[in-house]
């Protein structure tokens, strides 16, 4: 701020606190103010000047901060629409498998809501970490008399088993028999998987 300093030796404007000038002559600038002008230069009141732009800067920073916020749920509502639409396309093919053995029974999650409600009731993170854009994985729900007890993820690369989880990461004592179910239909989650490469190299 030399410029600034030569203006108030000019006008023998009293700096009594360097500190604060200096911050507010950064007010200044921030809302584009002329500090070349003595004007905004050498306020006669300093202290009172300083203080009534730096809460006009506060308001001016929430409102920044506001808009910013809603621009994020607006653009993550967006991005959850475009991944609702990409996970029915991508994974459609599986929503007719139903493994049903005794009162097991194992389905693939039919959207990316249902995502959700298998995460929230069984507290994982397969919704918020965004298991559903795994574009080489299946995420099967496993349920005991109708009531999720845990979720298969599985590889379609491999077509094995990567990890079945119930409540709070954990495994059940259904544990073995829901591997076990999977693994015994593993084959028909293969055929689906080659079919639909086959579709994809065909010109």
């Amino acid at each position: 701020f030399w410029p600034q300093i030569k203006i108030a030796i000019r006008h023998k404007y009293k700096i009594k606190d360097p500190g604060i000038w200096y911050d507010y002559l950064n007010l200044m600038v921030f809302f584009g103010k002329d500090v070349h002008s003595p004007k905004f230069v050498c306020p006669s009141d300093l202290m009172k000047e300083h203080d009534r732009w730096m809460k006009k800067k506060e308001r001016v920073l929430e409102q920044q901060r506001i808009e910013r916020e809603r621009q994020e749920v607006i653009k993550r509502q967006e991005d959850l629409e475009q991944a609702r639409k990409d996970y029915i396309k991508r994974c459609r093919k599986f929503f007719k498998l139903n493994f049903v053995s005794g009162d097991i029974s194992i389905r693939a999650l039919q959207s990316v809501d249902e995502f959700q409600e298998e995460g929230k009731e069984l507290n994982h993170c397969i919704f918020t970490n965004e298991y559903y854009n795994r574009k080489n994985s299946l995420l099967l729900s496993a349920r005991v008399h109708g009531v999720r007890t845990e979720t298969v993820e599985v590889c379609l690369n491999t077509c094995k088993i990567l990890q079945s989880r119930g409540k709070n990461n954990n495994a059940t004592d259904y544990n073995d028999m829901i591997r076990d179910i999977v693994e015994r239909n593993m084959r028909k989650i293969a055929k689906l998987t080659k079919a639909t490469k086959k579709n994809k190299v065909k010109p």
